[in-house]
C-alpha cells in the first residue's frame, strides 16, 4: 500500500484558491472567493456619491481629512504599500497619529469596494453582550465584526485585565479572522508582549503574525475647528 502522504497533491489544493486574491477557497462554480466577489461588485456599482456617503457614515467628522500623506517615512511607507491583506498592529505613544492612521486607511478601503468598520475593544465587548438583552443572536452580532473585509480595532488593551467574556470576544475574533484571511488592523498603546500579560499567550502567539508598525513623536491628534 502506498504511503497516505502520496495521495496529497499540493498543486491540487492550489487549484482551489481564488484566482484574484490568492489566498482563499474560490466559491462554488467561481473561479473567486465571495468576499473577493461580493468587493467587486460594490466596487463596480458604488458610485463617487454612494462611496462619499459610505466615508461620512464610517469615518468620524474629526477625521475626515485623514490622508495616508499625512505621515512620515517609514510610516508612510507601510501605509502606501499595503494591499488590503495583511494583518498591521499600530504601536505608539497616545496622539502618535495611530487612530488617524486607520481612518486613512479606511476610506481607502471603502473607495474600493471593502465593507470595514472601525470601533475600540471595549465597544465591541459591550455591542455583543448587548445580545443578552435583545432579540438579535449573540453569534449574530459576532458575525458583522467576523465577517467584514477588513476589521479596525483601535485602543486595544487599555485596561491591565481582562474579563473571561472580553477574552472569550477576543480570541474568537482574531482566530477566526486569521483562519478566513481577513485583515485585521489593531492600534495600541502597548506593545503585543505587554497585551499579552492580560490575555495570554495564545493571543500573544497570534498577534506575532501582524506587521507592527511603529509609531513616535509629537501628538499630531487633530484640533477641532473653531
Amino acid at each position: 500500500m502506498k504511503p497516505l502522504s502520496e495521495n496529497l497533491k499540493p498543486q491540487d489544493l492550489n487549484s482551489v484558491k481564488c484566482d484574484n486574491c490568492g489566498i482563499r477557497y474560490r466559491k462554488k462554480d467561481s473561479k473567486w472567493c465571495k468576499w473577493c466577489i461580493d468587493r467587486h461588485i460594490r466596487q463596480e456599482s458604488w458610485s463617487p456619491e454612494t462611496i462619499i456617503v459610505r466615508i461620512s457614515n464610517c469615518v468620524e467628522p474629526l477625521y475626515l481629512d485623514s490622508n495616508i500623506e499625512d505621515f512620515t517615512e517609514p510610516v508612510k511607507n507601510v501605509l502606501k504599500s499595503w494591499d488590503g491583506t495583511q494583518d498591521l498592529y499600530f504601536h505608539g505613544d497616545t496622539g502618535t497619529g495611530k487612530t488617524h492612521a486607520m481612518y486613512a486607511l479606511m476610506k481607502i478601503c471603502i473607495a474600493n469596494g471593502y465593507l470595514c468598520r472601525l470601533r475600540d475593544f471595549g465597544e465591541v465587548c459591550r455591542k455583543i453582550r448587548s445580545a443578552f438583552n435583545s432579540n438579535t443572536p449573540e453569534q449574530a452580532i459576532r458575525d458583522e465584526f467576523l465577517n467584514l473585509d477588513v476589521l479596525f480595532l483601535d485602543d486595544l488593551g487599555l485596561k491591565s485585565s481582562v474579563s473571561d467574556y472580553e477574552y472569550d470576544v477576543f480570541y474568537d475574533i482574531l482566530d477566526r479572522r486569521i483562519c478566513n484571511c481577513l485583515p485585521t488592523v489593531i492600534s495600541s498603546n502597548k506593545t503585543i508582549q505587554q497585551v499579552a500579560e492580560g490575555f495570554d499567550k495564545r493571543i500573544e502567539s497570534r498577534l506575532g503574525l501582524f506587521t507592527v508598525v511603529e509609531f513616535s513623536g509629537q501628538d499630531r491628534r487633530p484640533q477641532k475647528r473653531v
